[in-house]
């Protein structure tokens, strides 16, 4: 894939050096569970083959903000508990200026 496509390498490196994705998924989940699961792993489907859904959108190693079309959003962070303490005034920041 990365030698199909010049511009491929780039964009991941613009991807992996970022700190944060924002993910605008166009899911809307009906229950909490449903909720849980989307912000966590993405909705996942194959079609012919090929894997589709949200999950699609999901960068694991970077902190998230997942959002739905209801407005509902979700910041996730795995990496450690020193970055939480940031990332919890960012996304306070955030939603309040929202």
């Amino acid at each position: 894939m990365l030698a199909s496509d010049r511009n491929n390498a780039s964009c991941l490196e613009i991807v992996d050096d970022a700190l944060f994705v924002v993910c605008l998924d166009d899911a809307a989940p009906e229950n909490v569970g449903d909720l849980c699961s989307n912000f966590l792993c993405g909705t996942y489907n194959l079609q012919g083959g090929e894997q589709v859904g949200t999950c699609t959108n999901r960068w694991y190693d970077k902190v998230r903000f997942v959002t739905f079309i209801r407005f509902k959003a979700e910041c996730l962070c795995y990496s450690s508990r020193l970055l939480y303490v940031p990332m919890e005034r960012l996304a306070s920041t955030s939603s309040t200026r929202a």
